[in-house]
């Protein structure tokens, strides 16, 4: 096989991978936040991933109706990859709660991405003590970024994560 054949495989694995991988994104729904989010899973869905935010998925699982608290711990059970995002300055317990709920079930863990907005100089960021301590016992690291390079970021990531 030369290479332009090899080249013209991976790219349909990839495609492939991308369909058929369920991501779902989390964080806070407040503007502007809400927006970035939105942005990020426009961005997911433009290069062919099955992306969305927990809101554009039903509410109804086929056997009963979920509530909002239900629906967001359903879909990370459903999902190949969660992404959760902890941004500075808003109210992050809905995405707390999920990520304590990855937590606390192990096999969930390597489905997860975390995301904590924190500039390169500070020591602390948007993760309050608590979940970060959690994290840090579980050996998981988050990754830093700012509002202008979510997008950038959440892509190679995603990238990195499933390959």
């Amino acid at each position: 096989m030369d290479f332009q054949s090899k080249l013209l495989d991976l790219q349909r694995k990839l495609k492939s991978k991308k369909e058929t991988t369920f991501v779902t994104i989390y964080g806070s729904y407040t503007s502007p936040i809400k927006e970035i989010l939105q942005e990020i899973r426009d961005a997911l869905k433009s290069e062919g991933y099955a992306a969305g935010l927990v809101e554009d998925y039903p509410n109804n699982t086929g056997s009963h109706e979920l509530n909002p608290d239900q629906k967001s711990l359903f879909y990370i059970d459903c999902s190949n990859v969660n992404i959760l995002y902890f941004f500075k300055n808003t109210d992050n317990q809905s995405v707390s709660r999920e990520a304590n709920y990855i937590l606390d079930n192990p096999h969930l863990i390597g489905t997860a991405i975390f995301f904590e907005e924190k500039e390169p100089h500070e020591e602390f960021g948007a993760i309050k003590s608590l979940l970060s301590t959690r994290l840090l016992a579980k050996n998981i690291r988050t990754t830093p970024f700012n509002r202008s390079n979510a997008t950038k970021l959440t892509k190679k990531a995603l990238i990195d994560f499933i390959y």
